[in-house]
């Protein structure tokens, strides 16, 4: 009488049968359940039993095709497989320089730059943990420059101050597609900022290596199941494609996974400040294009190579972006400078933002 909810929800059915079996005969049986099972849509598979011995009027009866059934088993338990990471990956350029870095020369230094979900705890300390298991013998040096709701405008004229003044840097992650979007950038800013941070880390480091990332929030999944690549990332990608720069799209990749069944966004991801559990997709999805990165043949005699500055895409990139003390500032009427500013009314802060010099108008 369920046979309709069995069909609708896309169960198989498989049946051994004897021809023989006078118990419960396949006529009266076998055959109209089938039949009526697949006019419902269902599918089934039948298996004649015609060998081997038969007791019991045929109603007991050895079964012919063992491995028939355990593969019918295992193949109709899996659930969908997940999706790949690497397709969500492109290598470009590579990471040879700072595997050779790490490998042979056994220092590194390794730069994160971008918003809060760069300064949160999650991926980032999974990546830092990853790479001084797969160099062990390596010394690291790791510089947090993540500030909340910074994307690449501000970050093209903290980098000097909060990135390079560390030293050279070998291997920067830099992710801002969440925060140009939110903080309304045009495509023009996005492009002359990220352009401009690119510029400026290969002009300090010719032979740096760059990651770019895109982190996913609700108005990029919305715009990929509409079939529609994302402003920010679209104008991102620019910069990366022509600088031959690395890129992991986590944005695209979470969306599919949720659409593949692998989990979901309201109790799974939950935010575009991710749950641990949206850290660890976005650690693993790293890794996992880490591991494919770093996989080039060394000889202890490599050198690293330089890369020389294509033509700006923008000629106005912010390349030599960098921040001026506010105590230098040229005061007019209204303006003042509080050297521990807190708004003290209630309002809610960030720690980043208050008990610091700001010019107040």
């Amino acid at each position: 009488d369920s046979l309709d909810v069995l069909a609708e929800h896309g169960v198989s059915l498989l049946h051994m049968i004897s021809l023989r079996d006078k118990i419960v005969p396949v006529q009266e049986n076998t055959l109209p359940l089938i039949n009526k099972y697949i006019g419902l849509g269902g599918i089934a598979t039948v298996v004649p039993c015609t060998k081997g011995l038969q007791n019991l009027q045929g109603h007991h009866f050895s079964i012919e095709t063992p491995r028939f059934v355990a593969d019918f088993i295992k193949y109709h338990s899996l659930k969908d497989m997940p999706l790949s990471s690497s397709d969500y990956h492109q290598i470009r350029g590579g990471l040879r320089n700072s595997q050779i870095q790490f490998e042979i020369n056994k220092k590194g230094r390794v730069a994160f730059l971008g918003g809060s979900i760069t300064y949160n705890s999650g991926w980032r300390d999974s990546v830092c943990d990853y790479l001084e298991t797969r160099f062990p013998e390596t010394e690291f040096e790791f510089i947090e420059a993540g500030i909340p709701s910074m994307g690449t405008t501000p970050a093209a004229f903290r980098l000097e101050r909060d990135v390079l003044s560390a030293g050279r840097i070998d291997l920067l992650f830099e992710e801002a597609a969440v925060n140009d979007a939110t903080n309304g950038r045009t495509p023009d800013e996005q492009i002359r900022a990220m352009e401009g941070i690119i510029r400026h880390l290969r002009k300090s480091n010719p032979a740096i290596d760059i990651v770019m990332i895109h982190f996913v929030d609700p108005n990029k999944i919305a715009d990929y199941n509409q079939k529609i690549e994302p402003e920010v990332i679209v104008n991102h990608n620019q910069v990366a494609d022509h600088y031959n720069i690395p890129m992991i799209n986590l944005a695209k990749e979470v969306t599919d996974r949720i659409n593949n069944g692998e989990f979901t966004w309201e109790n799974d991801f939950k935010n575009l400040h991710p749950s641990p559990f949206g850290q660890g997709v976005y650690a693993n999805s790293i890794i996992h294009f880490l591991n494919h990165a770093f996989t080039n043949c060394l000889h202890p005699d490599d050198k690293l190579i330089t890369q020389n500055l294509p033509v700006r895409i923008d000629k106005n990139s912010y390349d030599n972006g960098h921040l001026l003390d506010v105590n230098n500032a040229k005061l007019s009427k209204g303006w003042s400078i509080d050297p521990s500013w807190n708004p003290r009314d209630g309002t809610g802060t960030r720690s980043n933002f208050v008990d610091v010099p700001m010019l107040i108008g």
